[in-house]
C-alpha cells in the first residue's frame, strides 16, 4: 500500500479511537441527570465502607431505603455504564491500532524510526483526539443549558 493508503488508514484507526470514546461519555451523560435526580446517596449513605462485610450490609439497607422508581433508574445506569466500559475497550483498541498504524505512517517516511519522534506524535495526536472530545461535551453541555 502506498503512503497515500496508509495515511488514510491512520487518520481511519485514529477516529476509531475518537468516536468510541466521545460514545462512551454519552452512554454515561444519558442516564446520569436521571439518576441524580432520582437518588440522592448522600443522604442516605454518608461514609466510606471500612470492610467487604460492612460494605455489603450497608449496600442490602440502600437498597431497602431505594423505592421502586429509584431502583429501576439505578438498574437503568448499571446497564449504560456497562456500556460505557465496552466502548472504553473498542476505544483503547482502536487508540493502539491507531499508533500502530501511525508507526507504518513514519516507517513509509524513513527506514529507521526515531523513537522520542514517535512518543511525541503520539502525545500530540491523543491531545489533538482528546482535545475534540472534550470540545464536543463543553459544546453539548452548553446546549444542554439552553
Amino acid at each position: 500500500m502506498g503512503i497515500f493508503g496508509t495515511t488514510m488508514v491512520c487518520i481511519a484507526e485514529w477516529l476509531l479511537f475518537i468516536f468510541p470514546l466521545y460514545q462512551a461519555y454519552l452512554e454515561l451523560d444519558e442516564q446520569r441527570d436521571l439518576l441524580l435526580a432520582n437518588i440522592d446517596f448522600d443522604e442516605i449513605h454518608n461514609h466510606a465502607f471500612a470492610d467487604r462485610k460492612i460494605h455489603l450490609r450497608d449496600l442490602n439497607q440502600l437498597k431497602l431505603l431505594l423505592t421502586d422508581e429509584q431502583k429501576a433508574a439505578l438498574k437503568a445506569f448499571n446497564s449504560l455504564r456497562n456500556k460505557a466500559i465496552a466502548w472504553f475497550f473498542v476505544a483503547l483498541a482502536g487508540y493502539i491500532k491507531a499508533c500502530s498504524s501511525t508507526f507504518e505512517v513514519m516507517e513509509h517516511f524513513s527506514h529507521h524510526v526515531n523513537t522520542w519522534l514517535f512518543i511525541l506524535i503520539i502525545v500530540v495526536l491523543t491531545a489533538f483526539a482528546l482535545a475534540f472530545i472534550v470540545s464536543r461535551i463543553l459544546t453539548n453541555q452548553k446546549v444542554k443549558a439552553i
